[in-house]
C-alpha cells in the first residue's frame, strides 16, 4: 500500500484520426507522444507505468514515495502540456495533422504489485486513484481545459502553482462531485501583472 500521484495522458479524437490517416502515420504520432511523455516524466522523477494505444499512465511514488511527488507530477504535467503544443505546431509545419491531449493528475492510496507469470511480469498500480486520474483527464478534454488536477494534488502543489477551481463535477464512475483545478506557475501570474503595469503606467520623464 502506498500513496501515489497518477498522471493520465490521452490523445483527443484519436479514433477519427485513425480513419483519416494510414496506420503508419498514426504509429508515428504515438511514437512522438510516447517519446515526449517519457522524457518529461523521467526528468521529473516519475515512472511511465503503461502505454496503451493513445493513452499513457505515469506514476510518482511507485518505487519510493517522496514528500513532493505531487509537485513533481504537476511540474511534469505543465511542461508536457507545453511540449505537446510545440510538437503539434512542428507537425503542422511539416504537413502532418496537429493534435491535442487531455492530461489528468490525481493523488491517493493504491496497491502496487507484480502480476503475470514468469514469461511476462508487470508492475501495476491498482486503486481508485487511477480511475480518478482517468476521469479527470476526460473532463480536461471534454471541457477544453487540456490539463486538470484533483483537489488533493493541487493542495500539495499550491506553494508553486495557483489554481482556478472548476465547479464541482460529477465525474463518471466516482460517487461524489469533485472540484478540479486548472493550474499555472505563480511566477507567470506575477510576470503578467508586471507587464500590465509597465504598459499602463505613464512614462515619467
Amino acid at each position: 500500500h502506498r500513496r501515489v500521484t497518477v498522471m493520465v495522458v490521452n490523445v483527443a479524437g484519436f479514433l477519427p484520426m485513425l480513419q483519416r490517416h494510414t496506420p503508419a502515420a498514426a504509429m508515428h504520432l504515438l511514437d512522438e507522444l510516447y517519446a515526449t511523455t517519457s522524457r518529461v516524466v523521467h526528468a521529473h522523477d516519475g515512472h511511465v507505468e503503461k502505454m496503451l494505444g493513445d493513452t499513457v499512465q505515469c506514476v510518482w511514488g511507485i518505487n519510493a514515495a517522496r514528500p513532493d511527488d505531487e509537485l513533481r507530477a504537476v511540474r511534469a504535467a505543465v511542461q508536457l502540456q507545453h511540449e505537446i503544443g510545440v510538437l503539434s505546431s512542428a507537425r503542422k509545419e511539416r504537413g502532418d495533422e496537429p493534435f491535442t491531449v487531455g492530461i489528468g493528475v490525481a493523488t491517493g492510496d493504491a496497491v502496487i504489485g507484480t502480476v503475470g507469470g514468469a514469461a511476462r511480469a508487470e508492475t501495476v498500480v491498482v486503486g481508485e486513484v487511477t480511475a480518478i486520474a482517468t476521469a479527470v483527464e476526460q473532463e480536461a478534454k471534454v471541457h477544453g481545459f487540456g490539463l486538470l488536477v484533483s483537489e488533493e494534488t493541487f493542495r500539495c502543489a499550491a506553494a508553486e502553482y495557483e489554481g482556478a477551481a472548476t465547479p464541482p463535477m460529477l465525474v463518471r464512475g466516482i460517487g461524489v462531485p469533485l472540484t478540479l483545478y486548472r493550474v499555472r506557475p505563480k511566477r507567470a501570474a506575477k510576470d503578467e501583472q508586471t507587464e500590465k503595469r509597465e504598459t499602463t503606467e505613464p512614462v515619467r520623464r
